[in-house]
């Protein structure tokens, strides 16, 4: 996963841009109380690609969406929304 991020375009549809932009947007409208909406977007993002590097590695069992509430709890925990 390390690898590849330095072939990635940094333009403004990457999955990266986007997050951001998402919680930019997310913190301009008060709903975000993370002090950064960049760390904010790199935590979300790191708690949806780990457990999809897990299932690679087998370290999970598929599918990824049986994990979806757990995701989607952590992500709320981690930006303060729960």
């Amino acid at each position: 996963q390390h690898q590849a991020m330095r072939f990635l375009k940094d333009d403004d549809a990457s999955p990266v841009a986007v997050m951001i932009r998402v919680m930019q947007e997310a913190a301009r409208r008060g709903e975000l109380v993370h002090d950064d909406p960049r760390l904010a977007a790199a935590s979300v993002m790191g708690l949806v690609l780990q457990p999809a590097v897990f299932l690679i590695y087998q370290r999970l069992d598929p599918p990824l969406a049986r994990y979806t509430a757990g995701i989607i709890g952590a992500a709320e925990r981690a930006l303060g929304l729960s």
